[in-house]
């Protein structure tokens, strides 16, 4: 499946996406790390496993999320028509964002 991600765009010490909402801009983690093919395998490997991740529904979103690089904000966006089966391609159009702690809502 190929997929084809908003542009991300780098600004200084922040971090933007250029999808439906550019106004955003946070800052990028400086201490972040990116886990190892090795430690994604064991990640994915215990997600599968774990009977609370099933109940709860979270190994297909949270593989989602490892494979893709989406955000939570995208993931949850996603909407069916997104998904193109017949070119096996998945377009982010949208997020969930909150506004002034109201609830979620869709740009």
């Amino acid at each position: 499946m190929r997929f084809r991600q908003p542009n991300r765009k780098r600004h200084g010490s922040h971090c933007r996406v250029a999808a439906r909402d550019d106004t955003a801009s946070k800052p990028c983690p400086s201490d972040a790390t990116a886990l190892t093919a090795e430690q994604l395998r064991a990640l994915l490997v215990r997600l599968r496993a774990s009977d609370e991740c099933h109940i709860l529904d979270l190994v297909d979103p949270i593989t989602l999320l490892i494979a893709t690089g989406l955000r939570e904000s995208e993931l949850l966006g996603l909407l069916w028509s997104d998904f193109d089966p017949d070119a096996g391609t998945l377009s982010v159009t949208g997020k969930v964002f909150r506004r002034d702690g109201a609830r979620a809502s869709t740009q």
